[in-house]
């Protein structure tokens, strides 16, 4: 499996997969392998395969957290209602309360159904799991200002931008009234985070996968 990360690594995910299915030759219960085979699966957009191979690494093993995560990202995809994903995003989070990004996707499929005092919960703890995670504390702002808590919310996008969380909205949506600080413009969305790699060995940069809006990278777990 450690070439399979190497390959994981260098973004060759076709030779990711060839070398996690030479590994599930030799041990079919290898619930890492299935794993590793549904992420490189996603990445080559083969969602229906992902989803099966991340299914088959939880029948073997069931708290799995990272694929339970990654399932839930893969469902985000194929079907067109978050509640499916949202109930294993909360199954991976109470299975690994440490795990941030879970915790921040769930926050942000809440925050689209206007939950946002349990978006606002999960943010928290996400921001408890990782205190490093801007795009955690930039959700957070997004949150309070649809509560009318506007001081915390600027004290949270200036938290964000200190962390060098420099997306435009973070930045723009901190706004001087003359009087006092405002956040402003509610609509625009909260970034999907590019997760940072949950291994036994590493973890990968925030920044190494572009972020995009609707399919966050999975994390990986190598072996």
């Amino acid at each position: 499996m450690r070439r399979a990360d190497g390959f994981y690594q260098e973004n060759q995910f076709g030779n990711a997969l060839t070398e996690c299915e030479a590994a599930l030759a030799l041990d079919p219960a290898l619930a890492e392998g299935h794993h590793n085979r549904g992420v490189a699966l996603y990445f080559l957009e083969r969602f229906d395969e992902s989803q099966s191979a991340l299914e088959r690494a939880l029948y073997i093993r069931p708290d799995f957290a990272e694929a339970l995560f990654n399932l839930g990202l893969t469902l985000l995809i194929l079907h067109s209602s978050d509640e499916e994903a949202l109930a294993v995003l909360e199954k991976a989070t109470e299975t690994k309360p440490s795990l941030a990004s879970a915790h921040l996707i769930r926050a942000r499929l809440l925050m689209n159904a206007n939950r946002n005092q349990e978006a606002l919960t999960s943010l928290r703890a996400a921001i408890e799991a990782n205190r490093d995670l801007a795009d955690a504390y930039a959700a957070t702002a997004q949150v309070l200002e649809r509560l009318h808590q506007f001081e915390e919310a600027l004290a949270h996008y200036d938290k964000a931008i200190q962390l060098e969380y420099l997306h435009e909205f973070a930045i723009g949506d901190r706004r001087d009234s003359g009087r006092r600080h405002f956040c402003l413009n509610l609509r625009r969305p909260v970034p999907w985070t590019p997760v940072a790699g949950i291994t036994t060995s590493h973890s990968v940069g925030r920044n190494q996968f572009p972020p995009i809006p609707r399919r966050a990278c999975p994390s990986r777990n190598s072996s």
